[in-house]
């Protein structure tokens, strides 16, 4: 279904480190040196991206449908951390909670629900992260960050407030053309 996605073997198994978020788990992700056993069902049902690929005639469904053991997939493009906090928002894990994440994580929490396209699962948690980091003095690329997270995970109030604030931090050079490429987070331009 993605090129991200692969199916992994299990080559050196002393070196992971596993994460049951789901103990029924019909899935393991495998992110850097993280596994994650996790529920299709679940991921199904927060993500259309998921749905389609467990519910239907994808390869990946077929294959977890066939198996008595838990399908093992490489998300090989996708940050560990930011794997680790997506997966256990969306089960509900008591270890999603309170979270007060880094900004740089919680644009590629961002940046994965929209490849995943379960924003709406992770809108309130989302919504507290941005809120708790919005205190912070941001410089203009964080500022773009925040704005980005806004965005991708549809907080059009938090987006106006950090739209905003950007205006209000760029200087009139700035703003008298193209804004620069450079001043963007990376996975942005």
């Amino acid at each position: 279904m993605d090129e991200a996605l692969q199916y992994e073997s299990a080559d050196d198994e002393s070196m992971l480190h596993r994460d049951i978020i789901d103990e029924e788990g019909d899935i393991l992700f495998r992110s850097g040196i993280r596994e994650f056993l996790v529920s299709s069902k679940v991921l199904a049902l927060a993500s259309s991206y998921f749905d389609t690929m467990f519910r239907s005639e994808f390869s990946e469904g077929c294959a977890m449908r066939n198996s008595a053991v838990p399908l093992s997939i490489k998300l090989s493009d996708d940050d560990p951390e930011a794997s680790a906090v997506l997966l256990h928002t969306i089960h509900f894990s008591r270890k999603r909670r309170y979270l007060e994440l880094q900004l740089d994580t919680q644009f590629n929490i961002a940046v994965l629900s929209d490849k995943y396209d379960c924003a709406r699962a992770l809108y309130s948690d989302s919504q507290h992260w941005l809120m708790s980091a919005s205190a912070e003095k941001y410089c203009i690329s964080s500022l773009w960050k925040s704005t980005a997270v806004a965005y991708l995970m549809y907080h059009p109030v938090l987006f106006a407030k950090q739209i905003s604030q950007l205006v209000q931090v760029l200087r009139a050079d700035d703003l008298d053309g193209p804004l620069p490429l450079s001043s963007l987070p990376d996975a942005l331009q």
